[in-house]
């Protein structure tokens, strides 16, 4: 079990990433998106669902003591890589912006 659900956060990550970057390239750029061939069905609605039921798993994941360890390690990881890059990168990134 431990296995399985130490690959379940893995997993969810590029999710997330894709449906937050969807909303905000969208936002930053409607002019491109009016005549986009590739376009989410009811978008925004569809994103925030899909960003609802990911917490959703995760927070069960951290109520089931099976699974709890494991997700608590990944999100402790997370936080800490994600602070290293910004510490390193993000100063730098908002400026080039």
């Amino acid at each position: 079990m431990v296995v399985y659900s130490s690959s379940v956060l893995p997993g969810m990550v590029p999710w997330f990433v894709i449906l937050i970057s969807e909303l905000k390239f969208r936002r930053q750029n409607p002019q491109i998106m009016q005549n986009h061939p590739f376009k989410l069905p009811l978008y925004p609605y569809a994103n925030y669902f899909s960003i609802t039921l990911l917490i959703i798993i995760l927070i069960f994941m951290f109520i089931n003591p099976d699974t709890r360890i494991s997700v608590s390690i990944g999100v402790v990881f997370l936080i800490v890589i994600s602070t290293l890059y910004w510490v390193r990168y993000g100063r730098k990134a908002v400026q080039k912006s």
